[in-house]
């Protein structure tokens, strides 16, 4: 019986360790490209990232003031709410071409202007 429960744990946690091992990838690679980025008072100071096809991005995320995040849909990028005065650090594959939004999405940021773009050429 024990042997079984076993085998079921351990099949169970199959997946979740081959996503922590792809996460894992991501953290042991050099990024191709890193942005130091600031929020506060309702803004980002970089309105526009230009990134290439197949860049590992690292965005470090610092909020100046107040309570803040960073989300990109496309990438599945989410900060969750950074707390004035500390970073956070997010990695992503830019995979796709094109423009795609970036914005905090705390309260109604997003909606008086705290957006930017980033640009996969």
């Amino acid at each position: 019986m024990r042997r079984l429960l076993c085998l079921t744990a351990a099949l169970l946690l199959l997946p979740l360790l081959h996503t922590a091992a792809d996460n894992n990838d991501l953290d042991d690679r050099e990024p191709d490209v890193v942005f130091e980025i600031a929020a506060g008072n309702y803004s980002f100071d970089e309105e526009q990232l230009v990134v290439n096809e197949g860049d590992l991005v690292e965005l470090v995320v610092y909020n100046r003031q107040g309570q803040h995040a960073l989300v990109i849909d496309e990438f599945n990028v989410d900060t969750g709410h950074i707390p004035a005065g500390m970073a956070v650090e997010v990695r992503f594959i830019a995979d796709e071409t094109g423009e795609f939004e970036y914005y905090c999405s705390v309260g109604s940021h997003r909606q008086v202007g705290m957006v930017g773009t980033l640009v996969v050429e």
